[in-house]
């Protein structure tokens, strides 16, 4: 039995040489793409352009993205994206932020009305979790021109405190803290929290009723699919 297995690690050691430049050499966009029935990205970034009109002035609003769930032990439940996040972005995977102003502004380097932090890659872990987006991936395939890195939310200067408001659904208590990942969504909301907690601009109300407003009419996109 022991000889087995000896052989069995071998033969995926073997392997993984071959797996991974391959991973790492392709910037080929189709290689990131499962589903052949998603939304074009033109459909999310009209719906985050009706978003900006329902925000008051100088309001910014902020999406985290759906958390992960452990089914037992190192076995999670197929992940599910937060249907907003989703609506707003078609991006599928976890541990990620959106934030939709209404205005643009200077952050950092940058001067954007709109910022997507996404799950850097790994092609060693790609190997079981399949493809991830990246950076590049998030602006190639879903439009969003500014893009970073979910590591980069920590120290992003984020002008939260010079907007009217800053809406967001109620942050969730029971997220997982991976203490191998310091960018997980459990340290993305940390920081949010932190960052917020003195603010007197948060409002936790009315995200969830302008996006009802979105989404209770469907559009012709949206229709074909159901």
């Amino acid at each position: 039995m022991r000889k087995i297995q000896t052989v069995f690690l071998s033969g995926i050691a073997a392997m993984l040489p071959v797996l991974l430049p391959a991973q790492v050499k392709s910037d080929n966009p189709a290689r990131y793409i499962y589903d052949n029935d998603r939304l074009p990205a033109s459909f999310h970034a009209g719906r985050r352009e009706a978003l900006r009109a329902l925000l008051p002035d100088s309001a910014v609003a902020v999406f985290f993205a759906a958390p992960e769930r452990n089914r037992a032990n190192d076995v999670d439940f197929q992940y599910h994206q937060d249907p907003n996040f989703y609506y707003l972005t078609g991006f599928e995977e976890p541990n990620a932020v959106l934030l939709v102003f209404k205005e643009k502004r200077h952050i950092d380097t940058m001067y954007t009305n709109e910022i997507l932090f996404v799950p850097g890659r790994n092609p060693a872990e790609e190997v079981w979790t399949g493809h991830r987006f990246g950076k590049s991936g998030a602006k190639t395939i879903l439009g969003i021109n500014s893009v970073l890195l979910n590591s980069d939310f920590r120290e992003a200067k984020l002008p939260l405190e010079n907007c009217s408001k800053v809406f967001s659904f109620k942050l969730p208590d029971d997220v997982h803290n991976d203490a191998h990942d310091k960018s997980d969504l459990y340290d993305l909301v940390g920081n949010f929290r932190t960052r917020t907690q003195k603010l007197k601009n948060t409002d936790t109300r009315y995200l969830g009723e302008y996006m009802a407003m979105l989404r209770e009419i469907k559009l012709p996109e949206e229709m074909v699919l159901l």
